[in-house]
């Protein structure tokens, strides 16, 4: 079965349910897709109407629908009530043994460093600061982030920015939206999984957030940045994000459907990979072993082979 991350960027758009199928009218142009393939919808387009027999069927088949405003950045999150419950994986998550949450946060943060490794490699850059930056992570966490941004802001050549002012700069913009249509996918795939979303291993609670969404694609953000970065390599104004947002959003949606990492003998799906990684969680958190805890892992070939043309 394929599956559809659905962008919509039509204004004015109705879109209703109708024989198992999603239906976008607009105009005399007509488009529909099975409900049951799709994991997620990306609203960034004004005037839109939704009904309620659609909005429910989507909930009810697993998938997330994530609001954006009109410069294409997430502003609210629809999602379903979690349908699973295992009393086992609630305790682990809500009262684990100890020392396991630092043992789960601490395979994230390697997985994660090994990914920016080959992010920087796969971007262009010659002598990799973060070589050998694993061993120290645990010292200095927010050291290395620092490293790796200078890095990846400075190769794609976007001066006056930094990570650290994420409101400001195109190349923050393409960050922020291709980051949160990834939390997106992640947080059906908790909410499918049983898992309790506002309780992290390593990230607090605040207002509106999702801690756990935010600690286990922490691994997974490296692939946004990738692609963020060949979206720039073929697209001649780049800068000028009003004009080409929209452009990114279907390049990111793409790419996201697209990429696959390997698992055993064979590769999977990005989507499915999300799928597996939160299972594995759940069942670490379930029984209390770090070892039944399985990561994505890609390196800069799985870029390459993964690579879509952005028009």
């Amino acid at each position: 079965m394929s599956f559809h991350i659905l962008h919509l960027f039509d204004h004015g758009s109705y879109l209703r349910k109708r024989a198992g199928r999603l239906y976008c009218q607009n105009g005399e142009s007509q488009n529909s897709l099975p409900i049951e393939n799709i994991k997620a919808v990306i609203i960034a387009a004004k005037g839109l109407t939704l009904s309620t027999q659609l909005i429910g069927a989507l909930l009810e088949h697993g998938a997330i629908i994530l609001h954006c405003d009109e410069n294409y950045q997430p502003v609210g999150l629809t999602t379903g009530i979690t349908s699973t419950i295992n009393v086992r994986i609630m305790e682990g998550q809500i009262r684990p043994r100890h020392r396991f949450r630092d043992q789960l946060w601490g395979e994230v943060l390697r997985r994660k460093i090994s990914h920016q490794v080959f992010a920087l490699d796969a971007v262009g850059i010659g002598e990799n600061p973060l070589v050998g930056a694993t061993a120290v992570i645990a010292q200095d966490e927010a050291r290395v982030a620092r490293i790796y941004f200078r890095s990846f802001f400075r190769l794609l050549d976007a001066r006056g920015q930094t990570r650290a002012q994420k409101k400001h700069g195109w190349l923050n913009a393409y960050l922020n939206y291709g980051y949160a249509v990834l939390s997106a996918v992640m947080h059906r795939s908790i909410i499918v999984h049983g898992l309790l979303s506002n309780i992290g291993i390593h990230h607090m609670a605040r207002y509106r957030s999702w801690p756990l969404v935010y600690d286990l694609m922490e691994p997974l953000r490296p692939v946004v940045d990738v692609l963020t970065s060949q979206f720039i390599e073929s697209e001649s104004d780049y800068s000028d994000t009003s004009s080409s947002m929209k452009n990114f959003a279907k390049y990111v949606g793409n790419s996201l459907r697209l990429f696959r990492v390997p698992h055993r003998r064979y590769s999977l799906k990005l989507v499915d990979a999300i799928d597996f990684y939160v299972r594995s969680f759940a069942n670490a958190c379930e029984y209390q072993d770090i070892s039944q805890l399985w990561i994505p892992s890609f390196d800069v070939a799985n870029f390459e082979q993964s690579r879509v043309p952005s028009k």
